[in-house]
């Protein structure tokens, strides 16, 4: 996914009221031990994580005293009702099964019907599929925090083809109109990273 629309994504989630909190990740030798958990405001509705000892990730909902499952789902169901949340689903969802093709799971031709058809739908609101934005989300999150301590002490700025590579370039010295006008006098800028994150 190109950085702008992963931006834009994060973007319109934020707008509706939605969020991660309390995501923490540490490598093992077995795979990553993470947990993060998605909240609606100050509600928090579902907590997913991995031990990182080669188990599958796992997901709880958190009903409190204010709000019961049937009341989570309905929140829940506001998220995947997001138009851009339906895109990140959808790309999460595709990008797994690009993991069966890499593995040899799947055949190209069933690794294309099976993109077709997440394409072709909506993304249904399942354990599975709560786990998928939660990840999602955090790896966005991720590269988020890097572009904010980018922009705090450099000039950053993504040139022609960066989006599709999903990077950026930096400069010394500070975002100013003087120094974007060199920058631009010698690249080829697509946008300016300070202006890309702002709001986020």
């Amino acid at each position: 996914m190109s950085l702008k629309k992963a931006f834009n994504i994060a973007r319109a989630i934020k707008a509706a009221g939605f969020k991660i909190v309390g995501s923490r990740s540490i490598g093992t030798d077995d795979g990553a031990c993470w947990e993060a958990t998605l909240a609606y405001g100050t509600q928090k509705l579902a907590h997913a994580s991995n031990g990182g000892f080669g188990g599958d990730d796992e997901i709880r909902y958190l009903q409190s005293p204010k709000a019961d499952l049937q009341q989570i789902r309905k929140q829940l169901e506001l998220f995947f009702a997001i138009p851009e949340a339906q895109d990140m689903l959808k790309d999460a969802l595709i990008v797994g099964e690009g993991y069966s093709l890499q593995f040899g799971s799947i055949t190209q031709a069933q690794f294309n019907a099976k993109k077709a058809e997440i394409l072709a739908n909506p993304v249904q609101l399942n354990d599975e599929t709560v786990i998928a934005a939660i990840m999602a989300m955090c790896a966005t999150n991720d590269v988020l925090k890097v572009a904010k301590r980018d922009v705090k002490s450099k000039l950053s700025a993504m040139l022609e083809g960066d989006d599709a590579k999903e990077t950026w370039h930096t400069w010394k010295g500070l975002d100013t109109p003087a120094n974007r006008a060199s920058v631009q006098a010698h690249h080829k800028v697509d946008c300016f990273l300070a202006d890309l994150i702002d709001g986020l």
